[in-house]
């Protein structure tokens, strides 16, 4: 991100070969969206979901065309039992960005 330019600049890889550059300015940002998706990945009958793989996602939408552009994705598991309960911690890295992206673009988070 480029605050003094008020732009977003996504670099993209394609095995190390090809790259693209895109360019998007912070006016094009309608808003942040910030998605959450729990599958469950163990089942017991006593306890319910015993394991869970877990996605943060953060994305832009765009206005003028419409479009929502994803920049990056979280994963992690969690996993719980009778006497244990463990979560990634990739709920706060994810909110870290998402806090800067809402200081650099002055934009709403969804």
């Amino acid at each position: 991100m480029d605050k003094s330019n008020e732009a977003v600049t996504i670099k993209k890889r394609f095995l190390w070969l090809f790259s693209r550059t895109r360019i998007i300015p912070f006016g094009r940002i309608k808003k942040i969206d910030y998605s959450y998706r729990s599958v469950p990945i163990s089942w017991d009958i006593w306890i319910g979901a015993r394991e869970r793989s877990e996605r943060y996602t953060v994305s832009l939408e765009l206005i003028s065309p419409p479009e929502t552009v994803v920049l990056f994705s979280f994963f992690g598991f969690e996993s719980e039992g009778l006497i244990f309960y463990f979560k990634g911690s990739q709920d706060e890295p994810s909110r870290s960005y998402i806090d800067l992206l809402k200081d650099f673009t002055d934009k709403t988070l969804v």
